[in-house]
């Protein structure tokens, strides 16, 4: 039998090993190099760690191969790699959406609030998200960030981040929770969260570790807990 803390552990590794795969998928799209690439994120490769990164640049130079219908040669190297898109550039694509985003709920918000209007960008389901240090942001010291996932997710990142100066918000927060428990919220107010203020909810990635009821009962409760001039943000894939 399965002790409650062994599964609990076992979905704290998946989620995890999801994170860097994702993050490894980003820093491929970012060796694309300035005018070629979709987006930027310096930071993507140490978070996913050199492992996670030779897996994808390896996934794309067996892609690479199978077009040709030959293996690769001593010629072919990491550089060349980059070019080939192991999930189709789905991650690529959907960063950039949610950077997109971002950035624009936070010029709008600016532009429609008060200059001393505290606002909040809350990530539910961080994982290895680097947003926090790489996009630029307006009205900085009114924006703060709180970012929930599973404790180990954070346990790794904050090791990777250390350095990492804060660029979109002027302050971030770290919130370690189950948020398929249906204490998230209690423990996002602990952090500080103020369910009164402008709150953008960031969901990228999220919905699909989560049961059917419980992602409906997620994105009431962030559209019930978040004050004037909120949005939220979500990737969604169905079965099909």
């Amino acid at each position: 039998m399965t002790s409650e803390s062994e599964s609990s552990s076992k979905v704290s590794e998946a989620v995890t090993a999801s994170a860097r795969s994702i993050a490894a998928l980003r820093a491929l799209e970012h060796a694309r190099g300035r005018g070629t690439r979709i987006f930027e994120d310096s930071y993507a490769r140490a978070l996913a760690g050199e492992a996670a990164y030779a897996r994808v640049v390896a996934k794309a130079k067996a892609r690479r191969a199978s077009s040709r219908g030959a293996e690769w040669g001593d010629e072919d190297d990491e550089d060349d790699a980059r070019g080939w898109c192991v999930d189709d550039g789905r991650v690529a694509i959907r960063t950039r959406f949610f950077d997109d985003a971002c950035e624009r709920w936070t010029r709008e918000t600016e532009a429609t609030t008060s200059a001393r209007t505290r606002r909040q960008i809350v990530f539910l389901g961080a994982g290895f998200d680097s947003r926090c240090w790489r996009l630029g942001g307006n009205a900085v010291g009114t924006l703060t960030a709180y970012e929930a996932d599973h404790a180990r997710v954070f346990d790794e990142k904050e090791k990777a981040m250390k350095d990492a100066t804060l660029t979109l918000v002027a302050s971030r927060r770290v919130v370690r929770c189950d948020l398929e428990r249906s204490d998230w919220f209690a423990a996002l107010v602990r952090a500080g969260y103020d369910a009164t203020l402008p709150t953008l909810f960031v969901l990228e990635g999220l919905m699909y570790y989560l049961s059917p009821r419980r992602a409906r009962r997620l994105t009431r409760e962030c559209a019930a807990r978040s004050g004037p001039s909120s949005a939220m943000v979500v990737s969604v894939v169905n079965p099909a």
